[in-house]
């Protein structure tokens, strides 16, 4: 069985030096795995996040929150820079 990922936050502007959060909205999952793309199309894995809540080492910066109640996975991005951005 897939996972569906819906990525409900909108556009996000001024966030340098910020604390930016993406909310996810999913239907099930047995584990997300989160990835960086660059304007150039190349991706970077950057941690997966477990049904249980676990997360494999994230990089400085990055935390994510399962919350199973609401079927949501928050990712917060730390002190936020424009190399953080993307499409």
């Amino acid at each position: 069985v897939g996972t569906r990922l819906i990525i409900v936050s909108g556009i996000i502007k001024d966030f340098e030096g910020q604390i930016v959060t993406l909310n996810c909205s999913y239907s099930t999952i047995n584990a997300a795995f989160w990835y960086r793309q660059y304007p150039d199309g190349a991706l970077q894995y950057l941690f997966r996040i477990y049904a249980s809540g676990n997360v494999d080492n994230p990089p400085d910066r990055f935390t994510a929150e399962l919350i199973k109640e609401k079927k949501v996975i928050n990712l917060q991005i730390l002190s936020a820079v424009v190399g953080d951005s993307a499409v």
